[in-house]
Parts: structure tokens; sequence; C-alpha cells
């Protein structure tokens, strides 16, 4: 399981929204879907 998966996979096990999470690190939701679809990681 490659990283961005394994993120979409633990936010979903908790009920997370994207919204919520991207709140919680302070980034946009659409850098979140980012790393989640594997377009982009963090640095």
């Amino acid at each position: 399981m490659e990283i961005h998966q394994w993120l979409r996979e633990k936010r979903r096990e908790k009920g997370y929204t994207q919204k919520w999470v991207s709140l919680q690190l302070h980034i946009t939701r659409q850098g979140l879907s980012n790393w989640e679809n594997g377009r982009s990681y963090p640095s």
C-alpha cells in the first residue's frame, strides 16, 4: 500500500472529512486531495 492510499484509508476509518483534516494540518482541502490521490506529497 502506498502512502496516499494509507492516508485516505485512515481518514475514512476515523470518519474524518477532507475539510476537517486539512484544517487540522493548516493546508487546503485541495492539497489534501492531491496527497490522497498521489498527485503530490508533503514536503
